[in-house]
């Protein structure tokens, strides 16, 4: 009767050896993944203004190689009596060189350029792996649980603003030349004879000579005795060539002005399922495969699918550029004058 029992004991253990493992060993299943991005971006108004730039030239000097002559070379004889009175007025001669005005500086001004930029860049990525759970073991009360992925982003940019500089730029006046020459009363000759004395009727000459005989004696009246004469002056003038001066150069040039608005998003969702179950048995040669409790267990890719949403926002302004205004005036050139003034020059009188 021990024996009997020994061998009953025996051949059970051997048969529970004998089972396959994967009976005994279920896998679990797969809980389900749920994973959220949420991005905000907001930008302000920015403002960019570039310098204004002003240059003047200087203005050109002044070149002046002119004479003034006032009052040279005259003469002025007065004869009393019978003597003649005689003038002469000198010559009068004025030579100028040439004479070049100053060039006008040049004047050259830019304005400051002007940026003014949003830049956003967002980038969300959402990456599930897991089993799918398929193996072979007792057939689970529920399937594995799905994965949900969500992105959502939302970028705000206001509206920059960028002015550019002004530029202005005046070139220097060029510079005047002047060769003229200046003359005034030069060389007038003024000769004046009065008249003689007169012998009175029937008395004596008021001169009490001998004889009553004088200078002038028997002469009429209003006529002296000598020649009476006046000669003016030549006057000559000489002038050089006036150049007048070159105006200034100008440039200018307004500044570059940029505004924008840059913005960036990147959303990804990845999911991927790898088959890491186990295999059913093989079966063993003469036996018959197990029955029952093997059944394959379903995953997202067999049972559920994941959720995946993507969102995004992009809200711009409305981006504003001017450019800088320009503005260049050239210099004006040197006024050139060569002329001569020549007033009641060389004039002569006899009385």
């Amino acid at each position: 009767m021990k024996r009997i029992a020994a061998v009953i004991a025996a051949s059970a253990a051997m048969a529970v050896a004998a089972a396959p493992a994967g009976a005994s060993t279920p896998p679990l299943p797969v809980v389900g993944q749920i994973q959220s991005n949420v991005s905000s971006v907001t930008q302000g108004d920015p403002s960019a203004s570039g310098g204004s730039a002003a240059a003047t030239g200087g203005s050109g000097g002044d070149a002046s190689t002119s004479n003034t002559q006032i009052g040279n070379g005259n003469a002025v004889a007065v004869s009393v009596g019978g003597d003649g009175a005689s003038a002469e007025g000198g010559n009068t001669s004025a030579s100028s060189g040439n004479a070049t005005g100053g060039n006008g500086g040049n004047a050259s001004a830019t304005g400051g350029n002007a940026n003014s930029s949003n830049n956003s860049m967002v980038h969300q990525a959402n990456e599930s792996a897991g089993s799918t759970g398929s193996s072979y073991g007792p057939k689970p009360s529920s399937p594995s649980g799905s994965s949900s992925q969500s992105n959502e982003s939302s970028v705000k940019q206001g509206s920059p603003e960028a002015n550019g500089g002004n530029a202005s730029a005046t070139g220097g006046n060029g510079g005047n030349a002047d060769t003229g020459n200046t003359q005034y009363g030069n060389g007038n000759a003024i000769a004046i004879s009065l008249p003689g004395h007169q012998q009175p009727k029937g008395g004596q000459p008021p001169c009490g000579c001998e004889n009553g005989k004088g200078p002038g004696y028997g002469q009429a009246p209003g006529h002296p005795s000598g020649g009476t004469s006046a000669e003016g002056g030549n006057t000559s003038a000489s002038s050089g060539n006036a150049t007048g001066g070159n105006g200034g150069n100008a440039s200018a040039t307004g500044g570059d002005a940029n505004s924008s608005n840059n913005s960036s998003v990147g959303q990804t969702n990845g999911s991927e399922a790898s088959h890491n179950g186990t295999p059913p048995p093989p079966p063993v040669k003469g036996e018959r495969p197990p029955k029952g409790d093997w059944h394959p267990q379903p995953g997202p890719k067999d049972g559920s699918s994941p959720h995946q949403s993507n969102e995004s926002t992009v809200e711009q302004g409305s981006p504003e550029a001017n450019g800088g205004n320009a503005s260049a005036t050239g210099g004006n050139g040197g006024n050139a004058d060569t002329g001569n003034t020549q007033i009641l020059n060389g004039n002569s009188l006899a009385v």
